[in-house]
């Protein structure tokens, strides 16, 4: 059985899109078992869509580089982002 541990660390990576099959299925039947994992999946998800929303509403202003550069850096850090909750610098 998956931890929550391991299962944060593969969601904030972002990695669980390439997971392999068995891998992925450990990871989907945790999810199914944990509801704190589920949230966290679903939190992530609407980060990054929202990064997404405000990349795509800078990048196309001419005049506001530094809001898309904003909206880049913001997606790295949910990349990279610690799972156990820790900020980063």
């Amino acid at each position: 059985m998956m931890t929550c541990k391991q299962a944060a660390a593969l969601l904030h990576s972002g990695e669980a899109q390439t997971l392999g099959l068995w891998r992925r299925l450990h990871l989907q039947f945790h999810l199914a078992m944990c509801g704190p994992c589920a949230r966290l999946r679903r939190q992530l998800e609407q980060m990054r869509h929202a990064a997404l929303r405000l990349r795509g509403t800078f990048a196309g202003e001419a005049s506001s580089a530094h809001g898309a550069a904003m909206a880049t850096r913001i997606l790295e850090k949910l990349r990279n982002a610690p799972p156990n909750g820790e900020s980063t610098p």
